[in-house]
């Protein structure tokens, strides 16, 4: 229990005191333009026209990588087929399987919601 309470609490007082750090900081960050002096520079002038840059020169072409011999591979063996199905013959004195019947009604109970037919 007193684990669990921890990892509650320890996060939310870690939140709350980053974020009172983090207040102070931006309020000294305000107050430091008012209390140092900073010297303005004046503008630079920049060129109106902007020179044309030179086009790069093309790439040269890549060596092509030496031509090396393909590794033997040894013969993939061939997948055997698989046989067909036999069929399997009529034995006489043996019945067909029975077929199940189909469940009666079930009587309706007041109150109870009916299972729906499909």
């Amino acid at each position: 229990m007193a684990l669990s309470f921890l990892s509650f609490v320890f996060p939310l007082l870690l939140v709350t005191f980053s974020s009172f750090i983090s207040d102070t900081s931006v309020a000294e960050a305000r107050n430091l333009p008012q209390l140092s002096k900073i010297h303005k520079l004046s503008k630079l002038e920049l060129p109106s026209v902007i020179p044309t840059l030179p086009v790069p020169l093309p790439s040269l072409p890549q060596p092509g990588l030496p031509a090396l011999p393909m590794p033997d591979v040894p013969g993939i063996p061939k997948v055997p087929e698989v046989p067909g199905v036999p069929k399997i013959p009529e034995v006489p004195g043996i019945p067909e399987v029975p077929k199940v019947p189909g469940i009666p009604d079930v009587p309706k109970v007041p109150g109870v919601p009916g299972i729906p037919k499909p």
